[in-house]
């Protein structure tokens, strides 16, 4: 399963000689079953393996959920980061997630007693729907679930229905949310999936005038792309190239031709010196 996701060397054996190979790859396995994209695997993956060398699972008693979010807040970090460099919210429950389904997926997570859920029957119905009619992928059905539950316990007190929920409710939770650390790309998801649930609930008379107005924020294309260097940046780079030696010479040519002039790199490894081609006027001769 590695070997799908991976390709670099480091990373393989990173992941080979984990804690747990062998759990992570069933569960890995069940993921891929389910639907989730080669994206979502490969981060599914690198979250179990941190997760599974901040937590011990050789004791034979199952882990709560203030012992994952322990580990979670104390996991060992290998990108290269500042000391004090804190997550995102949406990254923090990221890791959350992952590692309490695969706790559940091994049989491990101490599962709380089953205490009744509003609306429990509502989105029960939801996800048939979202299975039976819609045909959509698991990974889909979950996501839109757990996030449509988690608005409703947020949202709905004790004495409130889903037909006095408003739209500015649902505006007030993506506004938070996005306040605390989720991406556009997520809000937009998260939007998309309310608006599922609403669209549903409106056919099904629990709600109404809420599908429509939920404005999920714009995604551009191509708006992950790295920017380009601010033209200050680009005026140090050249007065870098100060010497009269060759290779600052050559250096301080192929900047300008690529910031000045706009040539792509291919172009610059093609140019040649060479004589000059004569040039001929048009008009009377001089």
């Amino acid at each position: 399963m590695f070997n799908t996701l991976f390709i670099r060397p480091s990373a393989l054996i990173r992941h080979r000689t984990g804690p747990h190979a062998e759990s992570r790859i069933r569960f890995l396995e069940h993921c891929s079953n389910q639907g989730y994209p080669r994206s979502s695997l490969q981060k599914i993956a690198w979250v179990l393996l941190v997760f599974s060398q901040s937590i011990d699972l050789s004791r034979p008693d199952r882990i709560t959920r203030q012992e994952i979010v322990y580990a979670v807040e104390h996991r060992i970090r290998y990108a290269r980061r500042p000391e004090h460099a804190t997550d995102s919210r949406s990254s923090r429950l990221m890791f959350i997630h992952v590692a309490t389904a695969w706790l559940r997926f091994l049989g491990r997570l101490e599962e709380p007693q089953n205490q009744p859920k509003r609306f429990a029957e509502q989105i029960d119905t939801f996800v048939k729907f979202m299975r039976d009619e819609r045909g959509l992928s698991p990974a889909t059905i979950t996501f839109r679930s757990e996030q449509v539950t988690h608005f409703l316990s947020t949202i709905c007190g004790p004495d409130i229905s889903l037909a006095a929920i408003t739209i500015n409710d649902v505006d007030a939770y993506l506004s938070y949310q996005g306040s605390h650390g989720w991406s556009r790309t997520s809000l937009h998801t998260l939007a998309d999936a309310l608006r599922s649930f609403f669209r549903y609930s409106e056919a099904q008379g629990w709600s109404s005038g809420i599908a429509a107005s939920v404005d999920a924020p714009r995604i551009y294309a191509q708006e992950d792309l790295p920017l380009g260097p601010t033209w200050e940046q680009v005026q140090q780079l050249i007065t870098s190239f100060s010497s009269n030696n060759a290779v600052d010479i050559r250096d301080r040519a192929i900047v300008l031709l690529l910031a000045v002039y706009g040539l792509r790199s291919g172009e610059v490894t093609r140019l040649r010196l060479g004589c000059s081609a004569t040039i001929r006027t048009t008009g009377q001769d001089s």
